[in-house]
């Protein structure tokens, strides 16, 4: 997954419905630690790619975001696809871009009790380790499907479709303490990972970039979190989003837009 750097102001406060308004608080504000920060000052692009690593998107991925000049980058990784292929998982490493959790199976931790997703991550950790043969310093993590309960994916949909979500601090531990199920939140805290989610999702599991929807998207003025997948499995099915052959012309318009 990637961080693309663009000239933006800093993002805007926000208030979510009044339903989830009264969610109880799991942590203290000196307990915020497993939120990825905002970031501060200028505004930035952020692409992010989940699911990977796969040999036919992985390469060609590193390949573009370095003609692009795409200097941060992150992937969100699945365990059992490290397993499967170990050596893209080094080449990500030695780009030097970094590597995020993204579970072992991509199994939703919303259903699983806070000693399995804690096992899953300990797992994760162990795996990736012996893969890059160091002791990696393991920050970020997306949980599978955001995390979300049934109530939670709703208001998170709701902000899409109204088109208010890029304007939200989607990183701030407000807003993710009332979008993400608590159990996954403490969990991630207990082993030091920071929880990252996103303004603009493609829904690319189903459909290809729509470069269209990206231009009307985006905003220069303030910070915003891109989603994106690497042959994603849905359904038991890998569903090809055509991604390396849509990503250099996503590239060219957010170079074009902003500093890369």
């Amino acid at each position: 997954m990637l961080l693309a750097v663009a000239s933006c102001h800093a993002e805007q406060g926000f208030n979510l419905s009044p339903e989830l308004s009264q969610r109880e608080q799991s942590f203290n504000d000196s307990e915020d630690d497993n939120i990825a920060e905002s970031f501060q000052g200028q505004g930035k692009a952020i692409l992010t790619f989940d699911d990977g690593p796969h040999p036919k998107t992985t390469l060609l991925l590193l390949e573009q975001l370095k003609s692009a000049k795409v200097k941060n980058a992150i992937f969100f990784l699945v365990g059992e696809r490290i397993k499967k292929y170990p050596n893209l998982v080094k080449k990500i490493d030695s780009e030097g871009y970094m590597i995020g959790y993204h579970s072992m199976n991509h199994r939703n931790q919303v259903g699983m009790s806070p000693k399995e997703i804690n096992q899953d991550i300990k797992t994760f950790k162990l795996l990736l380790d012996e893969t890059l043969g160091v002791n990696y310093s393991l920050e970020y993590a997306r949980p599978p499907f955001g995390g979300m309960t049934t109530k939670t994916a709703k208001v998170f949909s709701e902000l899409e479709k109204k088109g208010t979500l890029h304007i939200k601090d989607v990183m701030s531990i407000q807003f993710v303490q009332k979008i993400v199920a608590d159990k996954i939140i403490k969990a991630y805290r207990k082993n030091d990972l920071k929880i990252y989610l996103w303004h603009i999702d493609f829904n690319d599991w189903k459909q290809r970039i729509d470069l269209k929807h990206a231009k009307k998207k985006f905003k220069g003025n303030m910070t915003q979190y891109w989603l994106f997948h690497e042959m994603p499995k849905y359904k038991k099915n890998v569903f090809d989003n055509h991604i390396t052959e849509d990503m250099p012309n996503f590239l060219k318009l957010i170079c074009n837009t902003s500093n890369c």
